[in-house]
């Protein structure tokens, strides 16, 4: 019986320690996707506005993202440190938020001694993230210069991964416009 027990505790502790890995390992990827950015007018937290011909001509992360999310508000760091990055490589962010204003937002991030440096947008939780085909948050679209979401990722990541950076980055190359 004692003999069983433990290769019970062995097989556990080997498929937590896979399942824990294969977590890690995905947490870093980006799914590749091909959908046209979908119609869309949202307000910044400053006033701007943003809709798709905003978003043509230049690549973007685009961040959902709400104050009761654990995990997107563990992401922020990487994504201030990624901005710090892209923002050199001429592309463009944006937190959009679900479902509060920007006075609660700012409160929130003022409190919590958080900040984002990018662009804070104010969205809704039905159509923003269904429009978006958004599942969960976090969720984090790549959007390419001609306007078409190329990448996404569920779930938080280190944006900040210089793997991540790249492949962002490398869709401002002209080769990749061609493609």
């Amino acid at each position: 019986m004692r003999l069983r027990c433990l290769r019970c505790l062995m097989a556990a502790s080997l498929i937590s320690t896979l399942f824990i890995g294969s977590v890690s390992a995905f947490d870093q990827t980006l799914t590749a996707v091909d959908r046209e950015v979908p119609p869309f007018s949202l307000s910044g937290v400053e006033g701007e506005i943003y809709n798709p011909e905003e978003l043509k001509g230049k690549t973007w992360l685009i961040n959902f993202w709400a104050v009761w999310c654990a995990p997107c508000l563990e992401e922020l760091p990487s994504l201030n440190k990624a901005w710090e990055k892209l923002q050199k490589q001429d592309v463009g962010m944006l937190a959009i938020n679900i479902g509060e204003d920007a006075e609660k937002i700012e409160k929130f991030l003022a409190d919590n001694d958080l900040q984002i440096d990018f662009p804070i947008v104010i969205g809704d939780k039905i159509r923003t993230l269904g429009n978006w085909s958004a599942r969960a948050l976090p969720h984090t679209v790549v959007v390419s210069p001609e306007g078409k979401v190329v990448y996404e990722a569920i779930g938080p990541r280190e944006w900040d991964d210089q793997r991540i950076i790249d492949a962002i980055v490398a869709l401002n190359s002209p080769s990749s416009k061609t493609q």
